[in-house]
C-alpha cells in the first residue's frame, strides 16, 4: 500500500524490510536526489500520541550522533504527520547476521575487531545520552565497501519495555537482553554492554551463550545468568578474551564493565597483544574480503603470539608467555618453535624435581628412562607440557591427554653414539616422531638432539611397546564445567571437547579438578585400575557478606543471627540451589535491627567466593 506514494518530499521506491514495530523501505529524497532510508512506525503505533511523541525524542537526540560507525538520521517525520517515520541514509549492503551466516568467523580476534568499533560508536551515542538498547547482529550492516554501521538507535524505546508487540514477544530480541531488562529493571548504558557482550560471544564462539527452545527459556536463562564458558564453546578462545566475555556478560550490572569505553579499552589491548595495531584499518578489509584475509590472518596472527610469547619469557613473565604460546598451539597444534620453546622453559622450571624422580627411575644398563610427555593442549587454561615420573624402576607414570588432534608419548629409543639414551617423542596413532631428547646417565639435564623423520617408525627397545600399549582412556565430567585438569601436579588445560578424555600411562594418576569458585576435587587412579569415566561435584566456596549500617547494633541471615555491622559474614553456597537460582549462587534475606528501631530487611545475592558489601540503614524514629 506504500509503494509509490509520496512522504512530504521521499518518494517509497521498495521495501526492504521489517519488524515488530516498523518497516523500512527504500525511498528518493526528490529534492536532493540521493536514495533513502524510510523507516515507517505501523499504524497502530503512529496512532498513539505517546508512542508518536517518545519517537520525536527519540529522532531529535539520536540526530546528533555523528560518528563513522552509526547510521545518520536525515529527517523526522514530525508529530504532526499522519505517519510516523525517521529518514536515515540507505546503505548497500548487508546486516552482520547475514555476513556471518554466510563467512562464518575463523578467528576470536576478527570478533573481537568487531565488537571493538561497535563499541566505539555506542561509547560516541552514550556520551550524547542515547541508549540503543537492541544492539545485535541484525541492526550492524556492512556497507560494500567494508564499512560497519550501527542502526536502530532508539525505536526500541517507542513502546514502553512492558507491553507486548503484534507479535507477542516482548521488545527487542531475546538472545540479546540484559538480566534487568528481562526483569523490568532500569536499564543504563550497562544494558548495552550485556548485549554487546552477547554478540562478541557469539562471533568468537559461533553459538550464543543463551539458547532454549523458546523465548521463555532464553530470558530464564538469561535471568539465571547460565552459559556455558566460553572457553570452552571454543578452544580458540583464550583466557584473556574469555575473561572480557565473562565480564561483559555478568549478571549483576555493577560486576559488568562501568561503561562501553572500558570494554572497547580491553578489547583493543587484546587485539594489540595480537599484533593488530590498526584493527580498524584491518576490520575493513576483511569485511571486503573475508575468505583472503582469514587466508592470511593465520600465520600473521601465530608470528605475532610467538614473538609476544618470546618477549614475556625475556621479561620473566612465564605464565604470560605460556598462555600466548597456548594459543599459537590452538591454531598451529606442531608449531615446532613454539613447543621447543615450552618445552625449554618446562624443563627449566620443572628440571631440578624431575630429575630427582628420573634418578629412581634409571636403570643400571645404560641409564635408560621411559618417560611420558603430556603434549595435550586442552584449552583456554593450558599450560606448558610438562615431564611425569613415578611407579616402580624401568616402569613410567604420566599421562598423554587426547585433544582431538594425536595423543603423544616419550618412549626409549637406542642409545645415542654418546652413549645417552635418545628420548624421542612418538605419536601413538602413527608413529612418527616429531621432538627428540636425551638423557646422559653422567648429565643432570635434558638435551635437544635430531630426531628422525616424521615418517620414519623410530627404533624402541623391546620393554617400550608394552608401555605404549597400556594407556588407558578415561572420560571425565566435572560439575561445574569449568574447572582446571590437573594431572600429576601439571595442568592439563580447562575441561572442554579437547579435555573431555585423558590417556593415563601405566602406575599410579592423581587428577585433580580445580576452578576460583571452588574447593578442589582429587580423584585417584591406581595402577592396577581402568575406571571408564570419573565423574565429580566440586563444592562451592562460601561467601564474604559485610554488612554497614549506620545505627544498626545486629545482624540476622535467613532469620539467624549472625553478627554486627562491619564483621565479615561467612554464607555457604548450597550445592543444589533454590528453583530459580543460578548453579554457585545463593539467596538469603538480610535483617538488620537495633534497640528502639524499626528493622530493615533486604535479599542479596551472593556468588560463590564472592566478597560483598552492603548498607542497611535503619529509619529515624
Amino acid at each position: 500500500m506504500m509503494i509509490g506514494r509520496v512522504l512530504e518530499k521521499y518518494e517509497i521506491l521498495e521495501e526492504v524490510g521489517q519488524g515488530g514495530m516498523s518497516v523500512v523501505y527504500r525511498g528518493l529524497d526528490q529534492s536532493l536526489g540521493r536514495q533513502v532510508a524510510i523507516k515507517v512506525l505501523h499504524p497502530h503505533l503512529a496512532a498513539i500520541p505517546e508512542a508518536k511523541s517518545r519517537l520525536e525524542r527519540e529522532a531529535k537526540a539520536v540526530a546528533k550522533l555523528r560518528h563513522d560507525n552509526i547510521l545518520e538520521i536525515y529527517d523526522y517525520s514530525g508529530s504532526a504527520s499522519t505517519e510516523s517515520y525517521i529518514v536515515t541514509e540507505f546503505i548497500k549492503g548487508k546486516t552482520l547476521r547475514e555476513f556471518i551466516e554466510k563467512h562464518p568467523i575463523g578467528y576470536p580476534e576478527i570478533a573481537a575487531m568487531i565488537v571493538a568499533q561497535v563499541a566505539g560508536a555506542l561509547v560516541h551515542a552514550h556520551g550524547l545520552g542515547v541508549l540503543h538498547r537492541d544492539v545485535k547482529p541484525e541492526n550492524l550492516m556492512i556497507r560494500e565497501d567494508g564499512v560497519l554501521k550501527l542502526m536502530d538507535f532508539g525505536i526500541a524505546q517507542v513502546v514502553d519495555s512492558r507491553r507486548m508487540t503484534v507479535t507477542g514477544q516482548i521488545l527487542g530480541s531475546p538472545a540479546y537482553m540484559a538480566p534487568e531488562h528481562v526483569e523490568g529493571r532500569p536499564l543504563d548504558y550497562r544494558s548495552d554492554v550485556f548485549s554487546l557482550g552477547v554478540v562478541l560471544y557469539q562471533l568468537a564462539t559461533g553459538e550464543l551463550p543463551f539458547k532454549g527452545k523458546n523465548a521463555h527459556e532464553i530470558l530464564k536463562r538469561i535471568a539465571d545468568g547460565r552459559y556455558l564458558d566460553p572457553r570452552v564453546a571454543s578452544i580458540k578462545v583464550g583466557n584473556r578474551l574469555g575473561a572480557i566475555i565473562d565480564r561483559a556478560l555478568a549478571r549483576d550490572p555493577e560486576e559488568r564493565y562501568p561503561d562501553m569505553r572500558r570494554f572497547g579499552d580491553d578489547l583493543t589491548a587484546y587485539l594489540h597483544e595480537s599484533g593488530l595495531e590498526d584493527p580498524h584499518k584491518e576490520l575493513r578489509r576483511y569485511l571486503a574480503e573475508p575468505a583472503a584475509y582469514e587466508e592470511a590472518f593465520g600465520p600473521r596472527l601465530i608470528a605475532a603470539l610467538t614473538r609476544r610469547g618470546h618477549e614475556a619469557r625475556a621479561a620473566r613473565k612465564h605464565a604470560r608467555a605460556l598462555e600466548l604460546w597456548n594459543r599459537v598451539l590452538t591454531l598451529e597444534p606442531d608449531n615446532a618453535e613454539v613447543l621447543s620453546a615450552i618445552g625449554e622453559l618446562d624443563r627449566t622450571r620443572r628440571w631440578g624435581k624431575v630429575a630427582a624422580g628420573i634418578g629412581a627411575l634409571a636403570l643400571v644398563a645404560g641409564g635408560s628412562v621411559a618417560v611420558i610427555w603430556m603434549a595435550g593442549r586442552a584449552g583456554p587454561g593450558d599450560s606448558a607440557p610438562a615431564l611425569a615420573t613415578g611407579g616402580s624402576a624401568g616402569e613410567s607414570s604420566g599421562g598423554v591427554v587426547g585433544d582431538g588432534a594425536l595423543p603423544r608419548v616419550l618412549a626409549p629409543a637406542s642409545p645415542a653414539p654418546d652413549g645417552a639414551t635418545a628420548l624421542t617423542q612418538r605419536d601413538a596413532a602413527t608413529g612418527g616422531v616429531t621432538v627428540a631428547l636425551t638423557l646422559d646417565a653422567g648429565r643432570k639435564g635434558p638435551r635437544e638432539t635430531p630426531g628422525p623423520s616424521p615418517t620414519r617408525e623410530p627404533t624402541t627397545s623391546p620393554s617400550a611397546s608394552p608401555r605404549v600399549a597400556s594407556i588407558r582412556k578415561v572420560e571425565l565430567n566435572p560439575f561445574p564445567r569449568a574447572a582446571m585438569i590437573i594431572l600429576d601436579g601439571a595442568e592439563v588445560g580447562w575441561y572442554g571437547p579437547a579435555t573431555r578424555i585423558l590417556e593415563l600411562g601405566p602406575g599410579r594418576h592423581e587428577i585433580r579438578f580445580t576452578n576460583p569458585n571452588c574447593f578442589d576435587g582429587v580423584e585417584i587412579v591406581e595402577a592396577n585400575e581402568a575406571p571408564e569415566r570419573i565423574g565429580i561435584r566440586l563444592k562451592w566456596k562460601p561467601a564474604t557478606l559485610t554488612v554497614s549500617s549506620d545505627t544498626g547494633t545486629d545482624v540476622e541471615i535467613d532469620g539467624r543471627p549472625r553478627g554486627r555491622p562491619g564483621e565479615p559474614i561467612s554464607v555457604q553456597i548450597p550445592l543444589m540451589p533454590k528453583e530459580g537460582v543460578p548453579e554457585g549462587t545463593t539467596v538469603v534475606t538480610v535483617r538488620v535491627s537495633a534497640e528502639g528501631r524499626e528493622s530493615q530487611s533486604r535479599d542479596v545475592t551472593l556468588q560463590a567466593n564472592q566478597a560483598k558489601d552492603v548498607t542497611i540503614n535503619l529509619p529515624e524514629t
